[in-house]
């Protein structure tokens, strides 16, 4: 009888100490933890991620990295529970990004972070993708993962493929990219598919191949304060089929050399603002040099394409220094299909040869526009196009009448260096 009670004693305690157990293991979690080495709450990505899906949150929960390698990679899915007050963070425990280096072999349009959630934070982290492949990404912000934020972190990717990017970024809203270094790959940030609101600033994007700033069919884009700099890309920033109100491209420094082909350090084509609203494309500094053509700032809009429409800049106090034997280099062209635009307080430079401006439109088509208080200036090429070759000052302003072009000036501004 002594016996059988103590069965079941033990066995009632064996049962309870389960059930606590797995009572602790099966709440939402909420708080900070730790992923790394023996002694950590999560030692891998998955363990923590797995914990995540299965018991969802209910509070913002924070996840310090240890100091460390880590040959892993972090897919993130939905998470329940999650939202702008409930966010979810990885970081460096350091807060020193060069503390955590997290690197994968992730092809086929894979990240080395794949996230497909919401608010989700990444953040003072080294991220390494060695794959040399066709379409290896540092970080992938899929389809309908809205609110997510990467920041202070340094992004590398080891191959030279067109196909290979920094971060993707596929049909989301509210992303913020802010204080990242993106390095290599051919382009650096890439939004082909769509999406809203991104905000991209203070990045430092260098070595990509194609294009530093790629983006597609995005509403309200806001790209500033971010530095691009390659030996061997074609573009800067691109954006494509863009609009909505609120959509700023300003304070940006491009630093570009054409050693492949033409090279533009800002193109911008079918897009614009709405009606009401402008555009805004203010405070940048752009140098392009090289042997072939050479393009500081490129809005156009060939055929009038329909969605979106080229229209409603304001064009302020951008400095564009092109350096280019190329005659056929610009510092800034409009195309005919373009319409209410403000040009003003800009600097449109041309060290070597090529126009300063050039307006491949009508005479009659500016009516309406603003172009005044810039100044144009070429050293050895021609001074602008419009309606054909204005060589001087007082040809162009004789041409330009339509639109108010009697402040602007032509001098040498001096510029430091190439770059400065």
């Amino acid at each position: 009888m002594k016996a059988n009670r103590i069965s079941i004693l033990f066995f009632s305690f064996i049962s309870l100490f389960l059930l606590a157990s797995l009572n602790s293991y099966s709440q939402p979690l909420r708080g900070t933890y730790t992923i790394g080495a023996t002694g950590s709450n999560y030692n891998t990505f998955n363990a923590a991620v797995s914990d995540l899906v299965t018991n969802g949150i209910n509070g913002p929960v924070i996840f310090n990295i240890e100091s460390g390698s880590y040959n892993q990679q972090l897919n993130i899915p939905s998470i329940t529970g999650s939202s702008a007050n409930n966010t979810i963070t990885f970081q460096s425990s350091t807060g020193n990004r060069n503390d955590v280096m997290i690197s994968y072999n992730a092809y086929n349009y894979n990240g080395v972070i794949s996230i497909l959630a919401e608010y989700i934070i990444i953040k003072d982290v080294s991220i390494l993708n060695t794959n040399t492949g066709v379409g290896p990404a540092g970080i992938f912000v899929e389809y309908g993962s809205d609110n997510n934020t990467i920041s202070n972190c340094h992004i590398q990717s080891t191959s030279t493929n067109h196909s290979s990017y920094g971060v993707i970024m596929d049909m989301a809203a509210n992303l913020v990219l802010s204080g990242n270094t993106i390095i290599g790959g051919g382009y650096g940030i890439y939004m082909p598919f769509g999406g809203s609101f991104p905000r991209i600033e203070n990045n430092y994007i260098s070595s990509f191949t194609i294009i530093g700033i790629y983006t597609n069919q995005i509403q309200s884009a806001v790209i500033t304060q971010n530095h691009i700099q390659s030996l061997y890309a074609y573009s800067g920033i691109l954006l494509r089929e863009n609009y909505g109100s609120n959509y700023e491209i300003s304070k940006n420094d491009i630093q570009l050399t054409s050693s492949k082909g033409s090279t533009f350090g800002m193109k911008i084509y079918y897009s614009g603002s709405i009606v009401g609203e402008l555009a805004s494309i203010t405070n940048n500094f752009i140098s392009v040099q090289g042997g072939h053509e050479c393009c500081g700032i490129s809005l156009i809009n060939h055929g009038n394409y329909p969605m979106h429409l080229s229209s409603y800049y304001f064009l302020y106090n951008n400095s564009v220094n092109i350096n280019s034997s190329n005659a056929s280099s610009k510092a800034c062209y409009i195309d005919q299909n373009i319409f209410q635009i403000d040009v003003k307080n800009n600097n449109f430079v041309m060290s070597d040869k090529g126009y300063a401006c050039y307006f491949d439109i009508p005479a009659a088509a500016f009516t309406g526009k603003d172009f005044d208080y810039n100044n144009i200036y070429s050293k050895n090429g021609i001074l602008g196009y419009w309606s054909g070759n204005r060589s001087t000052i007082n040809d162009w302003q004789a041409a330009a009448t339509n639109f108010y072009s009697s402040h602007t000036i032509s001098i040498d501004p001096g510029y430091v260096s190439q770059t400065n």
